[in-house]
């Protein structure tokens, strides 16, 4: 039986309070689906990755790794005079080769690291800086373009989709989803018609933020523990309907109309092949400065570190001897180097 749906946007118990599934019970519904692949797009992080990676290989099933980032137009800015988050907009990222992924690994951090403001965020420079590999979606109800052509802004709307052709190629698709959100179908329009005026592909996505019907109960109370100050707007979008739904209803029963979109998900599955070799130490690439190697680039930082110390050592100790120190370091540069661990110090 020919391949019929992959699902792209996935989320897990990584999503953190925002959605139910464990990692392991997407895959096992996933094999009881005989879906060949799938995603995993937790928001603004990459937690689950590994466990995903290693669960769905063991299953048999072709891992997508991902992420849904959260967007801003500056990561350092902040406004503190709200009481609540903002629902920022967000784009769904797959990696699709070992550069994506170490792409998505980047993106992630300065999420943390440097954006986050109530959600770990990133800007378009960022973005586009690490662009390379990664394979753009719009994520729907709160995606960047949807949230300017649900407020009226279709000249901006029209300028950020042309934004993301032009930085992804024709590796960014536009969503289509059918999740029975009021105003959804209305939308999908729109993102259809400026799909084709731009020549963007469509994909269709049904945002699984459970396994089955019967947990939206569960994932609403879930929503009241969530930490005071979250908008509820942000969690309008998802309904009884965004569960991981069976691939043939995917693509006959909601999407038989739009069959490009269905054929999508299978190719964008197929793009996607990031193989991560376990087992491996996974160490920094250092860009040594010119003539320089690895080697005599860390040799060169060693020693004047110990200059920059030398003045300290003798203070503490004025018997200290110069040639001891570098002996000592040499020793400990060539073990270093001897190890293979030049690229880590």
């Amino acid at each position: 039986m020919p391949v019929s749906f992959v699902h792209l946007q996935v989320h897990s118990e990584y999503s953190l309070l925002s959605a139910l599934p464990t990692v392991r019970e997407l895959v096992a519904q996933a094999a009881r689906l005989r879906l060949p692949a799938l995603a995993l797009t937790d928001f603004g992080n990459l937690f689950g990755a590994i466990e995903f990676y290693t669960e769905a290989m063991r299953a048999g099933i072709k891992p997508i790794l991902g992420m849904e980032a959260y967007l801003c137009a500056d990561h350092t800015a902040k406004d503190p005079s709200g009481s609540r988050a903002p629902v920022y907009p967000r784009v769904v990222l797959l990696a699709r080769n070992m550069r994506g992924w170490k792409n998505l690994i980047r993106l992630s951090s300065l999420g943390y690291l440097e954006g986050f403001y109530w959600r770990p965020r990133i800007d378009h420079a960022q973005l586009a800086a690490h662009a390379d590999g990664l394979v753009a979606i719009t994520s729907g109800w709160h995606g960047e373009i949807e949230q300017l052509i649900r407020a009226g802004r279709t000249s901006e709307a029209e300028a950020r989709a042309r934004w993301y052709r032009e930085v992804f190629g024709s590796r960014f698709f536009i969503a289509v989803q059918r999740t029975g959100v009021e105003g959804q179908e209305e939308l999908n329009e729109r993102m259809v018609e400026l799909a084709r005026r731009h020549d963007i592909p469509l994909v269709a996505t049904n945002d699984v933020h459970m396994l089955h019907p019967s947990d939206y109960e569960i994932y609403r109370t879930m929503l009241r523990i969530q930490p005071a100050g979250r908008s509820d707007e942000e969690t309008v979008n998802v309904t009884e309907e965004c569960f991981l739904r069976a691939p043939e209803i995917m693509a006959e029963d909601l999407f038989g109309d739009l069959p490009e979109a269905v054929a999508n998900t299978v190719a964008i599955a197929r793009m996607c092949n990031v193989d991560l070799p376990f087992g491996q130490y996974q160490l920094p690439e250092v860009e040594p400065p010119e003539g320089l190697t690895q080697e005599d680039y860390l040799r060169r930082l060693a020693y004047e570190g110990l200059d920059a110390r030398w003045p300290e050592i003798t203070a503490r100790n004025p018997k200290a001897k110069r040639a001891d120190y570098e002996q000592r370091l040499d020793f400990e540069l060539a073990t270093i180097a001897r190890m293979g661990y030049v690229g880590y110090f």
